[in-house]
């Protein structure tokens, strides 16, 4: 006769199966991001394997229902834009948390719907962001989801309470309260981000759909339709933790159809920017400051100080001078006269010295 189990014993049961799916779920998630470099794409044939015939590979399989494959103009643009909105979303994390943040882009990969969702950790935290936008071939509404562990979205949490940043290993599942903070406070911010990395290419209007920490609770998109996932690593104070961005691959082509000539575009958008910025640059007043000489004095030198002393400096009459720009002393100088006016003549630099 087959044993019963008891209620406490099928709890334990399966904590243990959630624990190791989560554990399975996260170092899937990192695989990822340790398949390949930013921006390199993978061959459909691997090096010959060691006694094999010369211009032999070993062939790998490959899915004529899903044909498509980002090129390398999509990937340094994604590259570029990704590293957009790492910047800007980690600059506004670090005013709200008040912590030491950095965002770095691991990998870019173009997999399927199904195969997203299986690297996933449960529970998780992912949020669906709605987003309606205007781009070079037309406009397009699509959805794409963030996703972040557990531990990160807890720690930003508590920093946003004002509580202590502490690394969390927690799998649980969020409260409602935590929910809404989180959306609000985490989220909201990275819709501004991701916007202002899209400026330039496409309008974008996006809003946070709704947030889950079961990732099969996702009814957007079919199980074959791919996504073009950038796979972040994220330290929080202490923690350290993957996260992930997903597009959709139709939206990907909407928002940038020609790839290499937005490449070339922003390149020299960012090129009359310099220009730009160098042109007010050169309108700024800067202080310059002229130094004859140095001394050191006491305290009780400095408070016996009267109208009328003279302070012996430690330098010759006709020596050269020294100029200064803020904090940093720049030039060798010989101090003159120009008219009616005191003058320095400009020398050397100081690093000729």
């Amino acid at each position: 006769m087959d044993e019963v189990l008891s209620q406490p014993e099928i709890d334990r049961l399966i904590a243990e199966w959630q624990k190791a799916r989560a554990g399975a779920a996260r170092s899937g998630l990192a695989g990822l991001a340790a398949r390949g470099q930013p921006g390199k794409l993978q061959d459909l044939v691997d090096p010959a394997e060691p006694g094999a015939p010369a211009g032999r590979g070993t062939v790998q399989k490959y899915d004529f229902r899903r044909p498509y494959q980002l090129t390398r103009d999509q990937v340094r643009l994604l590259r570029r834009v990704c590293e957009d909105f790492t910047r800007n979303w980690s600059s506004m994390l670090s005013a709200r948390l008040r912590l030491d943040i950095s965002l770095n882009l691991s990998t870019i990969q173009l997999i399927s719907y199904y195969e997203y969702l299986r690297l996933l950790p449960n529970p998780t935290v992912i949020t669906t962001l709605q987003i309606n936008a205007t781009g070079p071939a037309g406009k397009v509404s699509t959805s794409c989801f963030c996703q972040i562990g557990v531990g990160m979205a807890l720690v930003s949490f508590a920093r946003l309470c004002g509580g202590r940043p502490q690394a969390s290993t927690s799998s649980r599942e969020l409260t409602e309260l935590e929910r809404r903070v989180l959306q609000q406070q985490l989220f909201g911010p990275l819709t501004e981000a991701l916007r202002d990395a899209w400026r330039g290419m496409a309008v974008l209007e996006v809003r946070v759909s709704s947030l889950e920490t079961n990732p099969y609770f996702l009814s957007t998109g079919a199980e074959q339709d791919m996504l073009a996932v950038a796979t972040f690593e994220g330290v929080l104070g202490p923690h350290r933790d993957f996260f992930s961005l997903a597009i959709p691959y139709p939206a990907l082509v909407t928002l940038a159809p020609d790839a290499s000539r937005e490449l070339n575009r922003r390149q020299a958008a960012s090129e009359a920017e310099r220009a730009r910025l160098r042109a007010h640059l050169g309108r700024l007043p800067v202080r310059v400051d002229v130094y004859l000489g140095r001394t050191t004095l006491t305290v009780g030198e400095l408070l016996s100080l009267q109208p009328g002393d003279l302070l012996l400096l430690p330098v010759e009459e006709g020596s050269d001078v020294q100029i200064a720009v803020g904090q940093e002393t720049l030039f060798w100088a010989r101090l003159g006269r120009k008219g009616r006016r005191v003058a320095v003549q400009i020398l050397r630099p100081v690093a000729s010295q």
